[in-house]
């Protein structure tokens, strides 16, 4: 695995929480719009082709709930995976990924929290992918 890869990676975990609250809001919606078609299907229930219609959606309605709750729990999989991999740093490196990847702030916010320069910081950012990398693509 390359660094531009585990960059990725690296991206994907920090933005697990905001992608899960994502789906979590459209899963809300369509359990309202779901309900919303059961209720209607009900009133067209003697009128055949309405009724169907009705069923179908909210058939597409269930299967985008469930596809959107696979979705969420394969990223916090995904997210738990990488707090494995993220484990084996020392603190202050740890700290380094998540202000950058999690909470997505600037170099500069991320030099002054770790108390590095602002070049220091990206060369450890570098760094670390690097590492991170060679450790997942060994299976440590």
């Amino acid at each position: 695995m390359e660094r531009k890869q585990m960059r990725r990676l690296l991206l994907r975990w920090g933005r697990t929480e905001q992608t899960c609250a994502e789906r979590s809001e459209q899963i809300r919606q369509l359990e309202e719009l779901l309900k919303q078609s059961r209720a209607a299907g009900s009133k067209a229930l003697g009128e055949g082709e309405k009724a169907e219609r009705w069923a179908r959606l909210a058939g597409e309605y269930s299967q985008n709930i469930e596809r959107l709750t696979r979705e969420c729990e394969e990223e916090l999989r995904f997210a738990r995976e990488m707090d494995g991999l993220l484990g084996g740093l020392e603190p202050l490196d740890r700290r380094l990924l998540e202000l950058r990847y999690r909470k997505g702030l600037s170099w500069i916010q991320v030099a002054r929290s770790v108390h590095y320069s602002v070049d220091r910081t990206k060369h450890k950012d570098a760094e670390l992918a690097d590492r991170l990398a060679r450790d997942l693509g060994t299976g440590i």
